[in-house]
């Protein structure tokens, strides 16, 4: 709908790919400089960008205004996708980062389908695709309300306890093979040996004193 040719694609394009970049360096110094919580970070990086297909409902309908709005969707952009992923990282459990960084995949990719299908549908229905964006709202708005529930100290007492109890496990499971593949001869064999000799010993003896007694009472 805005007639963009090739060269406006490509602009755009770069545009999206250096912002994002710059957004997730920009934002960690300034987490850093400030020691701004990131929860915040993310929740006001959700904000700005659920303003941004919200803006296609009364505008975006100069090419400029697209040139205007790409930098902006992706510094905050940018800064939202390194921040959740540190923050998903603290909340991983030693010895399973493999298996939650795997379900974060399939929640990330085998979910993004949903949008341009929404999109698609919206913009079939209404005849205008920049109204369909705005659809996109309820998705940055929804993450935002769900955002609000984190609590990192309460994320960090459940991880630690779930470490102590898998090292339990491990302790537990490590003692029952310990006792499974010792044999009785290590545990038995020397003092078992140790207790029989003098018992052999003082058999020997007092059978050899009796032996002699009855030499001795014969005729």
């Amino acid at each position: 709908e805005l007639y963009m040719g090739t060269v406006d694609i490509l602009i755009v394009l770069y545009e999206a790919v250096f912002a994002y970049a710059l957004g997730a360096f920009v934002s960690i110094w300034l987490k850093n400089k400030f020691d701004i919580n990131p929860k915040k970070i993310i929740l006001y990086c959700l904000f700005i960008i659920g303003l941004c297909p919200l803006y296609s409902i009364f505008g975006l309908t100069e090419p400029l205004e697209l040139f205007i709005i790409v930098p902006i969707y992706g510094t905050h952009s940018g800064a939202l996708q390194a921040f959740t992923r540190s923050i998903f990282a603290t909340m991983i459990p030693k010895g399973h980062e493999a298996e939650f960084f795997t379900l974060l995949q399939l929640t990330d990719k085998g979910t993004s389908f949903v949008g341009p299908v929404i999109v698609t549908a919206v913009a079939t229905k209404t005849g205008s695709i920049r109204k369909s964006f705005a659809t996109l709202v309820l998705f940055f708005y929804l993450g935002a309300i769900v955002m609000l529930f984190y609590n990192q100290e309460k994320s960090d007492i459940e991880r630690k306890q779930f470490e102590e109890r898998e090292h339990k496990k491990e302790e537990e499971t490590n003692n029952i093979i310990e006792v499974e593949e010792y044999s009785p001869e290590d545990t038995f064999g020397e003092n078992t040996t140790a207790t029989v000799e003098p018992v052999v010993e003082a058999a020997s003896k007092d059978e050899v004193g009796d032996a002699f007694k009855e030499t001795m009472d014969s005729p």
